[in-house]
């Protein structure tokens, strides 16, 4: 029995003692275990930062003489006679109240309540959920006083 119990021992001693030194090769700034410098780190968000700004920066947007604004909800903006508004890409706009014009080139703005295109010239249809598909000089101009709600960024002149 004592023999039996000697060799279970010798044997578990065997096991706990190469684990030991099984762990102990895995030291710090190897294959198994590297170690980065803050240098690395950094350099790693940069390229980071510069991915996202590259794919995710707003292209196009219209430059602001009056004002400019971005917003993730509808701001109300009241425009007097005579004034315009141009959009940036994906703007949306609902005309409120009042009198405008669209402004726009070939293809026009999307009515998307109608389904149809709003070409130069046309009346702006009120409480119409309106969209400018890009930059590129689509707006309106207003006859009257008026009331519009805008989500995205536009431009007054």
């Amino acid at each position: 029995m004592k023999k039996s119990f000697l060799i279970v021992f010798l044997l578990a001693s065997f096991f706990v003692f190469s684990a030991v030194d099984a762990s102990a090769v895995f030291e710090p700034g190897t294959d198994q275990d590297p170690l980065v410098t803050m240098g690395y780190v950094e350099q790693r968000i940069e390229q980071l930062q510069y991915y996202v700004d590259k794919n995710f920066a707003k292209s196009g947007e219209a430059k602001s003489t009056v004002s400019n604004t971005e917003s993730p909800v509808f701001e109300v903006v009241k425009l007097e006679v005579g004034q315009k508004v141009l959009f940036g890409a994906s703007t949306e706009f609902i005309l409120r109240s009042g009198e405008a014009s669209i402004i726009s080139g070939e293809n026009g703005i999307a009515d998307l309540t109608d389904g149809i295109d709003l070409t130069n010239t046309q009346a702006v249809p009120k409480n119409h959920h309106l969209l400018v598909p890009k930059a590129d000089g689509r707006g309106f101009k207003c006859n009257t006083l008026v009331y519009v709600m805008i989500k995205g960024a536009y431009n007054v002149q």
